[in-house]
């Protein structure tokens, strides 16, 4: 179980801060790479991406619950993902995309929580224990989109998007290095000496 709480450190340390990261720059980095035609699919991308590293962190449930002899536990969890995922896009589709994409995010925290009661349950993993281990990333991700969202308003257009694109990169990596090395340092020591 050690090693499962180390793969699950280590992924909610890079994808939080990465996925997060990408949705505060979506902006800048769609109208540099798809020109200004594509500014409306920035708010849908923005939303998908803060889904993406809940998603990943639940996918590592999958092997550790065969592995225990829990195959059964993927196929609960799909299910129920599916059953809500068709409710939820059915309510919304009537809205357009960004409401598609804003229940997606909303809904996600629910699969991720149904997933984890299911794995902690069965692996006699403390449920507190893998909460814990996701909240530092999290938070440090957090502040650093809003951060950045808040850079991003107050400067409204007055930068060409190539410059704000790189402003904004440096500012939130050093923003999260900062947090991670300030308030967990023992978190971010452990990510910097991670080895395969």
């Amino acid at each position: 179980m050690s090693g499962f709480c180390y793969i699950f450190r280590i992924t909610t340390i890079y994808s939080f801060p990465l996925f997060y990261g990408i949705a505060a720059v979506a902006e800048d980095a769609v109208m540099l790479i798809l020109g200004d035609k594509w500014l409306a699919a920035v708010l849908p991308l923005q939303l998908i991406l803060l889904t993406i590293p809940l998603r990943l962190v639940t996918n590592l449930f999958t092997p550790l619950m065969k592995a225990l002899g829990y195959p059964s536990t993927g196929l609960i969890h799909v299910c129920f993902s599916i059953i809500v995922t068709v409710i939820i896009i059915y309510l919304s589709a009537p809205y357009g995309i960004n409401a598609i994409a804003a229940s997606w995010l909303i809904s996600t925290p629910f699969f991720f929580l149904f997933a984890l009661m299911l794995c902690t349950k069965r692996s006699k993993i403390p449920f507190k224990k893998l909460v814990v281990a996701l909240s530092p990333p999290l938070l440090a991700s957090f502040i650093m989109l809003a951060a950045i969202t808040a850079f991003n308003g107050y400067f409204d257009d007055a930068l060409p998007h190539w410059l704000n694109l790189i402003i904004t990169v440096i500012m939130g990596a050093l923003i999260y290095i900062m947090i991670m090395w300030l308030g967990f340092r023992n978190r971010f020591k452990e990510a910097i000496q991670f080895r395969i």
